[in-house]
């Protein structure tokens, strides 16, 4: 699973969450544009490109929110230096569902 944020340096910093998964994972991939569809412009798309060894497609859905403020407080704490990090106080950010789901 891929979900990771990019700094916008637009009118200010910000952050874009960008999320990538495999075909087999495409649900959830839908699961996620209905909790931000408030921040996207398009629907999750289906990219193919082909394998490492370069004989294989391979099929990814991606999906990314336009630049917003309010995902900065989150840009910030799971990245450190654009590279992501695991917080100290983790446990205030997960719940049953967030375990179930990324666990």
């Amino acid at each position: 699973m891929q979900i990771f944020t990019r700094k916008i340096m637009a009118a200010g910093r910000t952050y874009q969450l960008r999320i990538s998964q495999s075909d087999q994972h495409s649900h959830y991939v839908d699961h996620l544009y209905e909790i931000f569809k408030d921040f996207v412009r398009m629907v999750p798309r289906r990219v193919v490109r082909l394998s490492f060894s370069g004989s294989t497609p391979k099929g990814r859905w991606v999906l990314s929110t336009l630049g917003h403020h309010s995902l900065q407080f989150y840009g910030r704490r799971f990245y450190k230096k654009s590279v992501k990090c695991v917080p100290k106080d983790i446990s205030r950010f997960l719940t049953a569902r967030g375990l179930a789901v990324y666990g």
